[in-house]
């Protein structure tokens, strides 16, 4: 282990090197190839085991040096570099793609399937001045669907992101059927949205990712776990959001998606927590990247971005994280090195569109022709 050049305090592992003389019982002469020979106490090495199958691993009977303590109540299948998949990483070399693990498992918590709970701001609901609370009966849920609504109800319940209320304030739910047969559990706000007052908040542009990351060689980018869900609604401004179920009345701790200036208040938060590395980041609504110009400023990067999201307490999903890439898609747009251009995947899909749209024109066209 060695002082990261930019940052006297960060450490990072370098070699793998050769053990040349023992000059003491913890003193060693390493060579360490074209940066030649060190002098390195026991405690700055630790014995090298080549990596396989693309994992970093250490043997258990490597007891010379100490020994690797996996951190309290962090399961090892639960950490990234044992749950990211092995071709986001491809791009990189054998000794990139092994600092970035480690750095990675350093904040497993960070990386988590539950939303955090971020403080940087709350959200607050305005009416205007003819606002009238009003009492809507729960609409008709089929029978079908009402076992999966008591179950989301039932876990919401239990993560606290909602809780049973007795105000004066009832929106309906919609069940949303998925294709994948999951069910969506959605508040109808039109309602309470056409009273609110809005925020005028400014949301971020694509000029703006650009000249914070785009000019980076390596960009990664990092997606909030359930944003919405990990900023609050002012205590006073819950019982606004109170829906009702075909069991009960329940009203959003959480910020809630559908919420008229939900958006903007994520925003707000995000542009908060990452004001002191503006410099190197950028974020739209619930994704946020980082670019660098070489890999040592990008693994520091990256550590100053995660400290943040862990004073913060924001979570990250990290199957749609993205990492240490030349290019990225960011906004519907490739973004990184310098080049900034439309996503052939988004294009494609306007042009499979257009052609639809000419095909179906074409046969209504024509059946007009048969008719006359």
């Amino acid at each position: 282990m060695a002082p990261d050049s930019d940052c006297k305090l960060l450490n990072k592992w370098q070699g793998p090197g050769v053990v040349k003389e023992v000059r003491s019982v913890n003193s060693y002469l390493i060579d360490l190839g074209d940066s030649g020979a060190r002098h390195i106490h026991a405690n700055k090495i630790r014995r090298f085991v080549a990596r396989v199958n693309g994992c970093a691993v250490v043997n258990d009977a490597d007891a010379n040096f100490g020994r690797v303590v996996t951190p309290a109540n962090v399961d090892v299948s639960d950490l990234p570099s044992a749950r990211i998949e092995g071709a986001k990483l491809e791009h990189l070399d054998a000794q990139q793609s092994q600092q970035l693990l480690q750095l990675l498992d350093e904040f497993a918590d960070r990386f988590s399937d539950k939303p955090g709970l971020c403080d940087a701001t709350v959200h607050r609901i305005r009416t205007t001045s003819d606002f009238v609370p009003r009492q809507m009966r729960p609409d008709r849920v089929s029978d079908k669907f009402k076992p999966e609504v008591d179950r989301q109800i039932a876990e919401l319940l239990k993560m606290g992101l909602i809780r049973p209320s007795d105000r004066s304030m009832a929106s309906r739910i919609v069940c949303v059927a998925k294709r994948d047969g999951v069910v969506r559990l959605a508040v109808d706000y039109r309602y309470l949205n056409k009273y609110a007052v809005g925020d005028a908040y400014p949301m971020t542009t694509i000029d703006e990712v650009v000249r914070s990351v785009g000019h980076g060689s390596f960009i990664s980018t990092f997606d909030a776990k359930s944003g919405y869900r990990q900023l609050c609604v002012a205590p006073e401004d819950r019982w606004l959001t109170s829906f009702v179920t075909h069991h009960g009345l329940y009203e959003w701790v959480r910020m809630r998606f559908g919420l008229k200036n939900a958006g903007a208040t994520f925003v707000r938060a995000v542009r908060t927590v990452l004001q002191p590395i503006r410099t190197f980041s950028s974020s739209c609504i619930d994704d946020m990247a980082v670019g660098s110009c070489n890999w040592r400023n990008h693994l520091s990067h990256v550590r100053q971005f995660l400290i943040i999201m862990r004073a913060a307490g924001i979570t990250l999903n990290l199957a749609k994280c993205e990492f240490a890439k030349s290019q990225v898609k960011f906004l519907g747009r490739i973004v990184g090195s310098g080049t900034l251009h439309p996503d052939p995947e988004r294009v494609e899909e306007v042009i499979d569109f257009n052609a639809f749209v000419d095909e179906f024109d074409a046969r209504h066209h024509n059946r007009k022709l048969t008719l006359h």
